[in-house]
C-alpha cells in the first residue's frame, strides 16, 4: 500500500514538474495598409498588389522556433458599380492561387464594410516563414475593380521542448526505485 502511494506522489509531482517545464508559445504578427490607407485594384488597370509581410526582425522571432500555425487575412471592399462582378486571386509565398477567383463583397465609402477572408497556412507556406521569418504576397484583380484595405498575418509558434518532460518522469521513477531498493535491504 505504502509503495503505492510513495508511487502516485513522485507521478505526480513529475507530472507537475513537467508542466512547468512546458514550452511557452509566441504569437507574431506583421500587417499592410492599415488604418485609412487602401489599394484600388482592377482588372483594365493596376491589376496587382504585391508586399512581404516580415517577422524576422520581432523580439524572441528564431528560425529554431516550432511554427505551429499561421493564418492570413485580407480585407476587400467592392465599389458597388452594378455592371459587373470583382474577383480576385492571392497567391502566397510558393503557393499560387491559395485563394483563387474569389468574389469580393463588402462596400466602400464613410461607412463602407470590408469583407475579411483569412485561413489557415499550409505545411509549405509554414516551412517558408520558418526560413527567414518572411512570406511573400500577390493580390490579383481577375475581373472588374475593388479596394484592399488591410492584410495580416499571425504567426503561432513554441520553443521546442528537449525532452525535460521524460527526464523528469525518468528520475522520478529512479528516485521510486533507489527508495523501494533501500527499504527492501532495512528489513533484510
Amino acid at each position: 500500500m505504502k509503495l503505492l502511494r510513495n508511487t502516485l506522489i513522485a507521478s505526480t509531482l513529475a507530472l507537475v514538474m513537467s508542466s512547468v517545464a512546458s514550452a511557452n508559445p509566441f504569437v507574431f504578427v506583421d500587417g499592410h495598409l492599415q488604418g485609412a490607407s487602401y489599394v484600388r485594384l482592377e482588372s483594365y488597370g493596376v491589376d496587382s498588389y504585391t508586399n512581404t509581410w516580415d517577422i524576422s526582425g520581432q523580439t524572441d522571432f528564431s528560425p529554431s522556433l516550432t511554427f505551429d500555425n499561421a493564418v492570413a487575412s485580407f480585407w476587400f471592399a467592392d465599389d458597388l458599380d452594378a455592371w459587373q462582378d470583382e474577383f480576385v486571386t492571392v497567391d502566397l509565398g510558393s503557393v499560387s492561387s491559395w485563394l483563387n477567383h474569389f468574389e469580393v463583397g463588402g462596400t466602400i465609402g464613410n461607412l463602407g464594410t470590408y469583407q475579411l477572408v483569412s485561413g489557415n497556412l499550409s505545411m509549405t507556406l509554414l516551412a517558408d516563414i520558418a526560413q527567414d521569418g518572411q512570406l511573400t504576397y500577390t493580390v490579383r484583380a481577375d475581373n472588374g475593380d475593388f479596394y484592399l484595405k488591410e492584410t495580416r498575418l499571425t504567426v503561432y509558434a513554441h520553443v521546442p521542448e528537449a525532452g525535460s518532460t521524460l527526464a523528469l518522469l525518468g528520475l522520478a521513477f529512479l528516485g521510486l526505485a533507489a527508495f523501494g531498493r533501500r527499504k527492501k535491504s532495512a528489513a533484510a
